[in-house]
């Protein structure tokens, strides 16, 4: 083998080299935006979890203040949690797509709050996809029963 020959196998290397590099480099990017989607969505859910345990009576709502309170002092309140609430749950689907179980978390907590999502002050279209899906069927679905004792 020739000398022109070896630059050309070594240049041909560092090329590939280099393609391996910057596809690792891309991987690694990949994981680090993944990693602090993830980080974000579980400070949002820790933050609405912390919300719910401060305010109870937002965390599971009378049906008064879901939809026919419209215009009084504790209703206002409450829809600052539900937008909480709908944040924390848009943070943490994106984070986790496709994710059955947290769509099921999400659920969850959705139907503590059907009667906003039915009310007019609930616009699912702002929402993702996701979320929209996931409080349609809520709404579509059976209310919760009230809790033993009630």
């Amino acid at each position: 083998m020739s000398w022109p020959d070896w630059i050309q196998v070594a240049s041909n290397a560092a090329t590939v080299l280099a393609l391996i590099g910057i596809w690792l480099a891309w991987r690694q990017f990949r994981a680090t935006v993944v990693a602090e989607k993830q980080s974000s969505a579980i400070a949002a859910w820790s933050e609405y979890l912390r919300l719910a345990l401060a305010h109870p009576k937002h965390a599971r709502p009378s049906p008064w203040v879901t939809g026919q309170g419209a215009g009084t002092t504790q209703h206002d309140e409450y829809r600052w949690f539900v937008a909480a609430a709908l944040f924390a749950c848009e943070q943490v689907l994106e984070a986790h797509p496709d994710d059955r179980s947290w769509e099921e978390i999400v659920a969850a907590q959705l139907r503590y709050h059907r009667g906003f999502l039915m009310s007019p002050h609930f616009d699912a279209s702002v929402y993702s996809k996701t979320l929209a899906r996931l409080s349609q069927a809520v709404v579509n679905g059976p209310a919760l029963p009230p809790p033993a004792g009630e």
